[in-house]
């Protein structure tokens, strides 16, 4: 049985919480058209109290993505109608990335913010979080579970 490879971060907490880069972009199933890019390095924040990952709304509209549904949603504001849409992401580790194929996320405006993306439990569940805010710091550990093809063989 193969031993698998983990990817791990680990930073300093800054005033605003722990964050990471991600990649967002179209799911492999898809055919990017050569005028829209992936959006690449966006600043992600980590919540683990929102069961689905947030991506801000002009950024899923640069990839061109229409929602799959519309649904009502539980946020920290209350409850609101918002589309959601299926994307690829990478998340990048100290090491190497992480890519995760498809991925629902609902379409945010974070316009108030300096974070353009919240990895929500849909993406943590994929790995370890240790977060010790007592002293400031936190890791994010992912073991590489994808059967699909992975970030190597997808110039993302």
């Amino acid at each position: 049985m193969p031993k698998a490879q983990y990817r791990h971060a680990q930073a300093e907490l800054p005033g605003r919480g722990a964050t990471i880069l991600v990649d967002v972009g179209l799911p492999p199933i898809k055919v990017l058209p050569s005028t829209m890019q992936p959006q690449r390095h966006k600043t992600a924040i980590i919540d683990t109290s929102s069961e689905l990952s947030w991506v801000d709304g002009p950024i899923l509209k640069a990839l061109g993505l229409t929602p799959s549904i519309v649904d009502v949603v539980q946020t920290h504001f209350g409850t609101v109608e918002t589309g959601i849409f299926s994307v690829a992401m990478t998340v990048h580790f100290d090491d190497t990335p992480f890519f995760i194929p498809v991925i629902q996320v609902c379409a945010g405006q974070m316009r108030e913010v300096d974070y353009k993306v919240v990895l929500g439990r849909n993406v943590l569940r994929y790995g370890v979080l240790n977060y010790q805010g007592s002293v400031g710091t936190w890791t994010l550990d992912f073991a590489d579970t994808f059967t699909v093809r992975g970030a190597k063989d997808i110039d993302f």
